[in-house]
C-alpha cells in the first residue's frame, strides 16, 4: 500500500490564491493607515508651529532687525547683527515692533509650506526681509492646506503681537477663531487646525 501525505497542485493553487488575497488586504489598508497618518501629523505640524509663535510672542523673543534712527519700527532682519546689511539705520537686537507671525497659503506652489516672520513694520502681517524660517506643512508631498478662513488673497496671515496680549488675523482683530484645513491629495481627507485669539487656544482634529 502506497500511502503519501502531502499537497496536490490544485491545493498548492488554491492556498497561493487565499495568501495573495489577504496579502492585497492587508497592504492596501497599510497604505491608507499610512496617509492617514501624514495627514494628523500635519495637523499637528501646523499647531506646533502656531504654538511656536505664541511662546515667542509671550517669551519677548528678540530678533536682530535694520531700524533707521528715531523711528521705532523695522525694515528687515539682519541675522548677523551687523550693521552693513541695512541699507540705512543700524541693526538692532530687541523683540520685533509687532511681534511674531507665520503665513499659510492656498496658492499653488506654497500651498505645502509654513513661513515663520518677525513683524517689523507693526501691520500685523507678513512683507518682504521679514521671513525667519519656512518649512513643509507636511514631512510628505501629498499633504496641502486646501482652505483657510479668514483669508485675504489666498492667505492668512496670524500675528501675536508683543507679549501675545492680541493676535491678529489678517492684520485685524475681528475674528475670533481661524481655521487651516489641510486636505490630502490622493485620499480627499482633511484635517483643521483652529486658533482661537479670545482664549488663545490653538488645537488639531
Amino acid at each position: 500500500m502506497n500511502d503519501r501525505s502531502g499537497f496536490t497542485l490544485v491545493e498548492m493553487l488554491v492556498s497561493l490564491a487565499i495568501f495573495a488575497v489577504i496579502t492585497g488586504f492587508v497592504m492596501a489598508n497599510l497604505r491608507v493607515g499610512g496617509q492617514g497618518d501624514e495627514l494628523r501629523l500635519s495637523s499637528q505640524l501646523v499647531a506646533s508651529s502656531v504654538r511656536r509663535i505664541q511662546t515667542m510672542a509671550v517669551a519677548g523673543q528678540t530678533v536682530s532687525y535694520c531700524r533707521k534712527d528715531g523711528e521705532s519700527t523695522g525694515t528687515r532682519l539682519c541675522p548677523s547683527g551687523a550693521s552693513a546689511e541695512c541699507l540705512e539705520g543700524s541693526c538692532v537686537k530687541e523683540v520685533p515692533p509687532g511681534g511674531y507671525g507665520i503665513r499659510l497659503s492656498t496658492v499653488a506652489g506654497s500651498e505645502r509650506v509654513i513661513i515663520t516672520f518677525a513683524d517689523l513694520d507693526r501691520d500685523y502681517g507678513f512683507d518682504d526681509g521679514e521671513e525667519i524660517r519656512r518649512e513643509p506643512v507636511s514631512s510628505g508631498a501629498l499633504v496641502g492646506v486646501s482652505a483657510l478662513a479668514p483669508e485675504a488673497g489666498g492667505n492668512l496671515d496670524i500675528v501675536f503681537a508683543p507679549n501675545a496680549t492680541t493676535v491678529y488675523f489678517n492684520q485685524t482683530v475681528e475674528t475670533a477663531i481661524a481655521t487651516v484645513t489641510l486636505r490630502h491629495s490622493q485620499t480627499g481627507a482633511t484635517k483643521r487646525v483652529f486658533i482661537n485669539s479670545l482664549s488663545g487656544q490653538i488645537s488639531a482634529e
